[in-house]
């Protein structure tokens, strides 16, 4: 593999990377992603699961900014830290809630990596916004090329894409914030391939964000390792023994004749893979909870009168979510038959219906006793992507109706995108529960306008003490 020069091609591109030559319509997605991040995470540092987390890291010693006024700030605290610690808890606090985007090459969360590990990086150098506004646009590029690199069953065997590939995106996009040399970047993907893990068994616990804050915290260490001239194999993507080989699925020469160009082309495109949540919990629930939203609506009646619920979902759509009965809220976030239910009980689902008290709900629970799941194998196994996927919610009622709803392109997909609107009031419901309304407006206007007028140090101590 060593002769396909991978890691070359892919630093290459980084930097090749302007912002000023980035689409008019991929721009809007990357500010929206930036702000959906920012909310997220600012909210998600209030959750009481973020207490353990931030325990750990003043365990460690790295809660307060020992760089000599170089750190960088906890979000949703305006506190200062170390940056790798920053860069570790923005991005565990942005996946806590699963309330993130994702992405459908990645079949991860590209943005709670990437924009922690930027922000970080920008606040302790001095960086403008513009670098990483570039930065993330190399980085999710580099983490969608190697998430087509490793193939559609590294996620389907059990190992988390969001880590796995977002370590090698996050060094990436690091190294193209610092500007660093070709070399440098092809040395940072490199170290950072020896950085990746997460496992999808520990999904619906707090190990799954964490996941998130060591793939960011790795990509800043690689990069940083890279910047000062720590060797590492000069192509550790391709080499033997290196991440194709030990993490990819044997797919890569039967599914591209030039895999070096099939990936600098998934990184070119990879902004337009993203998608937004509008409910708090894993994507894969999506398309059934739209489907039982039309039914609901379509019905009119209460929950006491629904007599059964047939969901069909492709073979596959349900691998991530795990918990066909979840005894927690973090895994009522992975679990289909709760989500759906909820939906049919309660309506659109918010923050408030993942908590541990909700999945307990009488209503939500008899409904879930009514609930069957159908598995159409007739595509076969969708486990290891996320295309083709869909849902068919059928409700029959005590009086014998059937309501019947189907849903192909769930709301917030990359297809069928929010509105800005719809991604101001998500920012202002996440970050409201932290900022008094005023703040929140003031950094709402401050993402959405030119990157020049954007200043990122101090922004968040300024936000929530000025």
């Amino acid at each position: 593999m060593e002769g396909l020069a991978i890691t070359a091609a892919l630093a290459r591109w980084c930097k090749s990377v302007t912002w000023s030559q980035v689409s008019p319509t991929r721009q809007r997605r990357v500010r929206n992603a930036f702000i959906d991040t920012v909310g997220v995470a600012i909210a998600g540092t209030r959750d009481a699961r973020f207490a353990h987390v931030r325990s750990f890291i003043d365990r460690i010693g790295g809660g307060e900014d020992s760089a000599g006024g170089r750190g960088a700030e906890v979000w949703g605290w305006g506190t200062p830290a170390s940056l790798t610690a920053a860069a570790f808890l923005n991005a565990t606090a942005g996946h806590l809630m699963d309330f993130d985007d994702v992405h459908y090459d990645i079949h991860g969360h590209p943005s709670t990596v990437l924009f922690p590990a930027l922000v970080a990086v920008a606040q302790a150098e001095r960086l403008p916004a513009e670098r990483v506004l570039v930065g993330y646009v190399a980085g999710i590029g580099v983490m969608a090329a190697v998430s087509r690199l490793y193939g559609p069953r590294h996620y389907s065997v059990g190992w988390h894409a969001t880590s796995t590939c977002g370590s090698v995106g996050a060094a990436a996009g690091v190294a193209t914030a610092l500007d660093l040399s070709e070399e440098e970047v092809a040395t940072a993907i490199s170290a950072a391939v020896s950085m990746a893990a997460g496992v999808r068994a520990n999904f619906g616990t707090v190990m799954k964000p964490v996941h998130a804050g060591l793939a960011a915290r790795g990509g800043v260490e690689a990069a940083y390792l890279a910047s000062a001239g720590v060797s590492a194999a000069p192509a550790a993507l391709e080499s033997r023994l290196g991440g194709i080989d030990v993490f990819g699925d044997g797919s890569l020469f039967s599914r591209y004749a030039d895999p070096a160009a099939a990936v600098v082309e998934a990184a070119r495109q990879a902004v337009d893979g993203l998608g937004l949540k509008l409910y708090p919990c894993c994507r894969g629930a999506h398309h059934a909870i739209d489907a039982a939203l039309e039914v609901r609506r379509q019905l009119g009646v209460p929950a006491d009168d629904i007599a059964s619920v047939r969901v069909e979902v492709p073979l596959g759509a349900k691998t991530a979510l795990i918990y066909d009965d979840p005894a927690t809220g973090l895994e009522g976030k992975f679990s289909l038959p709760y989500a759906v239910a909820t939906t049919l009980a309660h309506g659109v689902p918010r923050l408030v219906h993942f908590t541990d008290a909700a999945v307990r709900d009488e209503r939500t629970r008899r409904i879930m006793r009514r609930l069957v799941i159908v598995e159409d194998d007739s595509a076969g196994d969708l486990s290891g992507n996320m295309a083709d996927r869909y849902a068919i919610v059928e409700v029959r009622t005590t009086d014998g109706r059937r309501v019947s709803a189907r849903v192909d392109d769930a709301r917030g997909s990359w297809s069928h995108p929010l509105a800005d609107a719809e991604v101001d009031e998500k920012f202002a419901m996440t970050a409201g529960t932290v900022l008094r309304p005023d703040r929140v407006q003031d950094l709402l206007r401050s993402i959405r306008g030119a990157p020049d007028a954007l200043e990122l140090s101090g922004l968040f101590g300024r936000l929530h003490h000025g």
